[in-house]
């Protein structure tokens, strides 16, 4: 369950962000775009 849900809600990150960012998929250590570093840094807060 866990799984089907992470590829749902970051299935939709592409389409919620706008302009510059970009999104094409999750990635961390280390994260290869500003995307995925902000979301590691959240995740780390």
């Amino acid at each position: 369950m866990e799984g089907l849900a992470a590829r749902e809600y970051f299935g939709y990150w592409s389409q919620m962000l706008k302009g510059n960012w970009q999104f094409s998929g999750r990635n961390r250590r280390p994260p290869t775009d500003p995307v995925n570093a902000l979301l590691s840094f959240a995740y780390g807060l």
